[in-house]
């Protein structure tokens, strides 16, 4: 899929199959509130963002509300491919960035946040990832039976800066 011009969107977008975005050189934002990922990756999926200049810019706004603990990008069971541009990635309350969102039911007792799936970054990419309360900025989701299990994660180019709950610093 190749995006071609600036977009806003205020929805979750679910990517149900194996996609690459080429961002183009463009912007796309989603912003969304009250129970959604911006971007949720199903299970089995893989996502992969390429481009050299353009910025995804996703972000749960539901930080004031108890139906706000999803991730900017959910992860949970899938994979995440980051090759260019820059993403920017807000999750809400107990939920990463970039990751999983709040009590996904991960080990430990059922409120437990779930796996974070696998992410790999290469190329020249920047990320801006910022974790809701209680959650890291990259990785899996908070609840109230801990913080849930780390998939892969792997690194081999790009420019991070990220702010996690001040209870993690990943």
């Amino acid at each position: 899929m190749q995006l071609t011009p600036n977009l806003t969107a205020t929805f979750e977008l679910v990517i149900g199959c194996s996609l690459t975005l080429d961002l183009d050189g463009f912007d796309l934002g989603i912003s969304t509130e009250f129970g959604q990922n911006s971007i949720n990756i199903l299970p089995g999926f893989t996502f992969a963002i390429i481009d050299s200049s353009g910025t995804l810019n996703v972000s749960n706004n539901g930080l004031g509300s108890s139906n706000g603990n999803h991730a900017g990008i959910n992860t949970t069971g899938a994979t995440l491919h980051i090759d260019g541009g820059t993403t920017v990635a807000q999750g809400g309350i107990q939920a990463a960035g970039i990751g999983d969102s709040q009590g996904n039911g991960g080990p430990g007792s059922p409120g437990a946040g779930g796996p974070s799936g696998d992410i790999s970054v290469s190329g020249t990419p920047t990320i801006n990832a910022t974790g809701g309360g209680n959650a890291p900025a990259i990785g899996p989701g908070s609840g109230s039976g801990g913080l849930g299990t780390l998939g892969t994660i792997n690194v081999t180019g790009g420019i991070f800066n990220t702010t996690p709950s001040p209870h993690y610093n990943i």
